[in-house]
């Protein structure tokens, strides 16, 4: 990469967004200028993965090393502190603007095989304005000789208002926590939310709470329309919700059918003005580490390929 990459921007419905190709990332969303996530400026290198496509794994792999078909693959730790490779390796890819018009985007990036990965991935994102909401999209296609293991998720920072995290509410319909080592791995054990601080299953206030915490056992809602669905049906979403006193804030919302793990993470780590500034809500398809636990990992087999949506809508 030569230098500062040219984002895609987005207009419509009320909605504007930046895509910044490096990584096919969401740089910015707000909502007639109303920001609905922490995002950052054109020309500066992302910050604390914000906006970021987790792909070929999400959140953390321990020691950056994993085995399949027995042959060892590594990829350098960008956790030095634990030794942690985090988020995946599309992150490092500027992605060709396959096309974009006014309301929608799409992009293509090839993640090649190495001493890091198995096998070639073609992956797609794309981006889409609709009325009230923007909708991404993710499809993966193997196009090596090998299997694929794989993991997908997103890592947008969500934003209900002006100042910090401490006057607003988070809610998610989970009810388990995984129980993680030292070094931010899950043990695979879990643990239930019931009669904690972790249960989010109503809105939680979030002043002087402090989450980094991996939460599973998500009840989705019905189809688009958000209300309730005990059946955990093909249909159904799973949504969290940010939102400041005035009512007004963000959701996102996923398939449940693929996100079954869920980051959340007030930012208490991040330096500078980023601090506290931002709610990550990452759905994810797999925990943690999952190249090595195997807890809910794709394999994907030579032309084999995988899709998932999320879609970030105001609230209020």
């Amino acid at each position: 990469m030569s230098g500062p990459v040219q984002h895609v921007r987005l207009q419509a419905h009320g909605l504007t967004a930046r895509v910044d190709p490096l990584g096919a990332a969401l740089a910015h969303l707000d909502a007639d200028g109303r920001d609905l996530v922490l995002g950052y400026p054109e020309g500066e290198v992302r910050p604390a993965f914000s906006g970021s496509v987790l792909v070929p794994w999400p959140n953390r792999l321990g020691g950056g090393t994993y085995t399949v078909d027995a042959t060892t693959y590594r990829t350098p730790s960008d956790d030095p502190d634990h030794d942690n490779a985090i988020h995946g390796l599309l992150d490092a890819l500027v992605a060709d603007v396959i096309e974009a018009t006014h309301d929608r985007v799409r992009l293509r990036a090839v993640l090649p095989a190495d001493e890091r990965y198995p096998t070639a991935l073609a992956v797609d994102v794309s981006y889409a304005l609709e009325p009230g909401r923007l909708v991404a999209e993710v499809h993966v296609t193997n196009v090596g000789d090998r299997t694929a293991p794989y993991g997908v998720g997103t890592h947008p920072y969500l934003r209900a208002g002006d100042g910090p995290v401490d006057s607003w509410t988070l809610q998610l319909d989970a009810g388990e926590v995984a129980q993680l080592d030292g070094t931010g791995l899950p043990t695979g054990e879990l643990d239930p939310v019931e009669g904690t601080l972790l249960d989010l299953r109503e809105p939680r206030p979030l002043a002087g709470l402090e989450l980094d915490h991996l939460l599973t056992g998500v009840s989705g809602r019905s189809g688009d329309s958000g209300g309730p669905d005990d059946s955990g049906g093909p249909d159904a979403v799973a949504v969290a919700e940010v939102r400041a006193a005035d009512g007004r804030g963000v959701s996102i919302s996923a398939d449940a059918s693929w996100a079954r793990w869920w980051q959340v993470f007030t930012s208490d780590t991040v330096p500078g003005d980023r601090y506290r500034a931002g709610v990550a809500v990452e759905p994810m398809s797999c925990p943690g580490d999952a190249f090595r636990s195997g807890t809910d990992l794709v394999l994907l087999a030579p032309g084999e390929q995988h899709q998932v949506r999320w879609w970030i809508s105001p609230l209020g």
